[in-house]
């Protein structure tokens, strides 16, 4: 095989593609005008019709497509394909490129429509306890979508040599895009040759926009017969949610029932719709002991682009609604929301309550009590909270920004990563290890290690299987017998690869001693649907203490302390760097204009055996809850929806208070 450098060497005469994109939102495509072929020679374009019946991504059972075809479906969808020597011409040509539309009057009827049926789950039957005797809380949480635009640019690159396509690109998903190519071009995959590139997915941005990418860049490459550069802005979009919590309790606050529904927005084309489900339930169902409990999860389709990942697939903003609703509950009865949680959660059991295990399940639930009082008691969270209180109490109702503006906020739970267990009983995803007669060892996933994560495999197999660290070989992407293991996302390369990889090594080293090399053990992820649906081995706590800039409007975050219960962590440090990145990047999703330079004070402990865990979704829900904890307080009045701007901060200042209700309101919230 050709060298990289000789294959991908740009010096050589390429052509360098764009994307031209739909300027309305919705409307049926009536005309497409290209500029002339004597003032642009040598172009190639690409539409949807190039791909015959063809021309889509397929996510399990849904499909997103490369290009729209009759009609547009969001502002900024793909049209066309432009490719050309030079970048200037190939601009200039995008750009003189008219698509004519016949607008469609039905927006505002799709924006908003059903996709497929409600997810619903319950436990129990919430009607014993909404009655008479108990008193009812509700409240709501709203995301509006935002987008992280500063990724710069997807770029791809596609070349056929000796009858083989070669795809130079970062990915997280390599398999997928190899399948993805064969299926649209009706090519093998063993003539399908990817070159892994490093890359830095913090939004997990790089699932599926890779596989569209070198599919065009690929059929342009066979029909040019040259090397192709094909490049896209890389977005990535947060889905609007809208999420309400119904809670029956005794005035005492013990909790009874809850009732729980979401809106959830993925756009013009969703996809893991289903998953999306599962993960939104994960953060939906509560921590705290109840006897019943309703979820009703509803997917919309709009005429927006397609929402991704964006770092889970809605757990934390889920898991952050839940924990700013019983926040709200706790100050409606006049308790401290710390001091609250940790009354419902002392004398818990190891494998947590009956319903958050129907969910959740976790063999260390009892570490989350010792999580709450260690930031509790760190933080001097009751006394700095009852201070804010009695401040906003006694201060001017005129501006309670110039009086007091400090605030102080709480949340605790379970994080989760990964797949559910429903995915994967479905989907049978495996790994292998083989042991050859040399006594090297080669592992078979169809996730591409980078150096560390290499490290930290190595590192779990060499406490497994006495084998120096030189004789570990990962198997090659493009080998015919990689196995699917499914997208490098929800830190699922810490979780299922690893307890995956650690059972396969046990039980090789079980078996080598009286079996003839080579020797190859495949681990399946074994699961059932009558499983629940995530298991957690990461739980914690997170505490923040800010005050509001009254000058700027923005909140200034002073301390954040957070206290995790652990499985096992294979590197601290890299565990700690990462923490402090997830804490920064919310910071900067929910209060754009905040300034995170603060004191960080983070202390985990970890289990003694080597169960795989992540604390990145639930530190990111938990750290949008105590946020707006303790922007409520700050504020002095209850915030319910994000991102958080300078304009709203205003509004409250004015009494605005359409954007919040008291926080310090005693009956606030009751029905």
């Amino acid at each position: 095989m050709p060298e990289q450098s000789d294959l991908f060497d740009l010096n050589k005469k390429h052509l360098i593609g764009r994307l031209v994109t739909s300027t309305v939102s919705r409307g049926k495509i009536a005309d497409i005008s290209l500029p002339s072929e004597n003032q642009f020679r040598h172009m190639l374009v690409l539409s949807a019709a190039d791909f015959g019946a063809n021309g889509c991504v397929r996510i399990m059972d849904e499909e997103l497509p490369f290009f729209a075809r009759d009609e547009v479906s969001y502002k900024g969808q793909p049209v066309l394909a432009v490719f050309g020597y030079e970048a200037e011409d190939v601009e200039l040509f995008c750009r003189e490129v008219k698509v004519s539309y016949q607008i469609r009057q039905d927006s505002e009827d799709y924006d908003g429509k059903q996709y497929g049926a409600p997810f619903i789950w319950s436990y129990g039957n919430t009607d014993d306890y909404f009655n008479e005797k108990a008193k009812v809380f509700k409240s709501s949480f709203e995301v509006d979508p935002f987008s992280n635009t500063m990724l710069g640019d997807q770029k791809v690159f596609a070349v056929q040599k000796d009858g083989r396509i070669n795809i130079r690109v970062a990915t997280q998903w390599p398999t997928h895009l190899r399948k993805t190519i064969a299926q649209n071009l009706g090519c093998e995959l063993s003539d399908i040759v990817i070159h892994p590139q490093p890359y830095y997915a913090p939004y997990d941005q790089l699932v599926v926009l890779p596989s569209i990418l070198a599919t065009v860049a690929a059929l342009a490459a066979i029909q040019s017969g040259e090397l192709v550069q094909f490049s896209s802005p890389m977005v990535s979009w947060q889905t609007r949610m809208n999420i309400t919590h119904e809670t029956a309790f005794l005035p005492d606050g013990t909790l009874l029932a809850d009732r729980a529904h979401c809106i959830v927005d993925l756009g013009a084309f969703p996809y893991f719709s289903q998953e999306v489900c599962h993960s939104i339930l994960a953060g939906l169902v509560s921590n705290y002991p109840m006897k019943a409990a309703d979820v009703n999860i509803s997917i919309t389709r709009s005429s927006t682009p397609p929402a991704n990942f964006f770092g889970d697939l809605g757990f934390s903003m889920a898991l952050a609604g839940t924990e700013q609703h019983f926040s709200r509950l706790a100050i409606s009865i006049g308790m401290q929301p710390g001091i609250w949680r940790l009354n419902r959660v002392s004398n818990v059991p190891a494998k947590g309550f009956p319903l958050s295990q129907s969910v959740r399940s976790s063999t260390d639930f009892n570490k989350l009590g010792p999580t709450i009082k260690a930031v509790i008691d760190e933080s001097w969270y009751s006394r700095k909270y009852s201070s804010n209180a009695q401040a906003h109490l006694k201060s001017v109702k005129m501006n309670p920004l110039v009086n007091y503006s400090r605030g102080i906020g709480i949340a605790s739970g379970e994080s989760i990563m990964g797949f559910s267990q429903h995915i994967n009983a479905s989907e049978k995803f495996s790994l292998s290890v083989t042991m050859n007669e040399d006594e090297t060892l080669v592992v078979n996933t169809g996730i591409i290690a980078d150096r560390s994560m290499a490290a930290i495999w190595k590192d779990t197999i060499r406490k497994i299987i006495d084998i120096p660290a030189e004789d570990i070989f990962f198997m090659d992407i493009n080998n015919p017998a990689i196995l699917e293991l499914g997208p490098s996302v929800l830190s699922r390369k810490v979780g299922i690869v690893s307890s995956l990889l650690m059972r396969a090594c046990s039980e090789l080293e079980r078996k080598r001693a009286f079996s003839r090399l080579p020797l190859t053990i495949t681990s399946e992820y074994e699961a059932e649907l009558t499983d629940p649906f995530f298991f957690s081995a990461s739980l914690g706590s997170v505490v923040i203490d800010l005050h509001i800039d009254t000058i700027m409007l923005s909140p200034i975050i002073d301390n954040i302390w957070v206290n995790f219960h652990l499985g096992h962590v294979f590197d601290k440090e890299k565990l700690l760097n990462k923490a402090r990145h997830t804490i920064t990047t919310v910071l900067s999703d929910i209060c754009p204009r905040s300034s995170a330079k603060c004191n960080m004070y983070i202390d985990f402990d970890q289990q003694g055996d080597f169960t795989a865990s992540s604390m990145t979704s639930g530190l990111r829900g938990l750290t949008t809850a105590a946020l707006i904890g303790a922007l409520s307080q700050a504020l002095g009045h209850q915030i319910y929806k994000i991102p958080v701007t300078s304009d709203d901060i205003l509004g409250i200042a004015r009494k605005n208070t359409s954007f919040g209700e008291s926080v310090f309101s005693v009956t606030g919230g009751e029905k």
